[in-house]
């Protein structure tokens, strides 16, 4: 294997291969799941031309219908990667080690939205998420109240103020009204 895979298969944490027929003619291919395996690495396999085969043969792959990728309707290709991503990140936030990080990154790009749409989007993401600390409770307080982008989007709105509810002990109760408030604009 060159060394350059090797290095990348050994830093990554999560290692999803694409299954095409490339993906199998490949001299390498094979080896890299091996070496994934071996350091433990969650998999994710897409389906694309065939479903998972020898070592990772027994993981369910994720089916991707090329007929939505090589459609020439954008908005098609758009939705159905939209789904595969969300998959993805189901899969990663309730079948893998790496909930809590999966959690603190989609709380950190919450806290920096740039826009109203950004805001909308990860704020859906956040609210399958539970079990926030103290801290995270006062940056997602602190957030809300400071950034526009945030207490402006109406589905960011819709989503925080159920967080809030079930946060209020968190919170001082001047700062829960006046976030409440904040949020019904």
């Amino acid at each position: 294997m060159a060394r350059g895979n090797y290095e990348k298969s050994q830093s990554c944490d999560i290692f999803i291969p694409l299954l095409t027929e490339s993906f199998k003619k490949s001299d390498w291919t094979d080896q890299e799941i091996g070496l994934a395996i071996a350091a433990d690495k969650f998999i994710i396999p897409l389906q694309v031309d065939f479903p998972p085969y020898g070592f990772i043969g027994k993981i369910q792959g994720l089916k991707v219908d090329t007929y939505y990728l090589r459609n020439e309707n954008g908005k098609t290709v758009r939705d159905h990667l939209k789904d595969i991503a969300t998959i993805i990140f189901q899969t990663i936030r309730t079948k893998s080690k790496f909930k809590d990080d999966m959690k603190d990154f989609i709380l950190y790009k919450l806290i920096n939205s740039g826009s109203l749409n950004e805001a909308n989007a990860r704020a859906k993401l956040f609210e399958d998420f539970s079990n926030f600390t103290p801290e995270q409770v006062t940056q997602i307080f602190n957030a809300t109240k400071d950034n526009n982008q945030i207490h402006n989007a109406i589905t960011a709105t819709r989503v925080l103020r159920k967080f809030f509810e079930n946060h209020k002990g968190n919170l001082k109760d001047e700062e829960y009204k006046d976030i409440m408030k904040l949020l019904e604009g």
